[in-house]
């Protein structure tokens, strides 16, 4: 139980099978080096703050429009259990949990994913389609993930 007993506590595997993740996702994640780690959260976070930048600078969004905007474009990753103040932002955004950020385990198989979905024209366009129905890229994917076909 937690500090005020309101409610049992979670494991971090607990949490990451909520999450989809599987045995084989684990061990992906474990067998990348700290570079190789280090190296996934930058070049994702290259291209999320780009794109916040253009949509700031070019755009004239708010710093949070360009942040949902961003969303709705790319999967968010983060460590597990996610920070309090991710959440709280998320919140104050109006986000519920299905677009919070995924765990980095989630990493391969999600860009494999969305690979097989950008194959061809076709697949695109219905991809893009399909994800206009959601709030976040995130909330898209952690259906396709609950749905089996992630």
């Amino acid at each position: 139980m937690n500090d005020n007993n309101s409610q049992p506590r979670t494991s971090l595997a607990e949490t990451l099978m909520a999450e989809g993740v599987t045995d084989k996702d684990i061990r992906w994640w474990q067998n990348q080096n700290a570079k190789e780690k280090q190296k996934i959260k930058d070049i994702d976070a290259t291209y999320r703050l780009t794109h916040i930048h253009i949509y700031v600078m070019d755009m004239h969004l708010s710093m949070d429009e360009a942040f949902l905007r961003t969303m709705k474009d790319f999967a968010f990753y983060e460590e597990y259990p996610p920070r309090d103040g991710i959440i709280n932002k998320m919140k104050r955004l109006g986000l519920s949990q299905s677009d919070y950020p995924f765990p980095y385990e989630l990493h391969a198989r999600i860009d494999a994913f969305l690979t097989r979905l950008a194959a061809d024209e076709a697949s695109l366009n219905n991809f893009k389609k399909q994800k206009s129905d959601f709030s976040t890229m995130d909330a898209f994917i952690r259906h396709k993930i609950k749905s089996g076909e992630i």
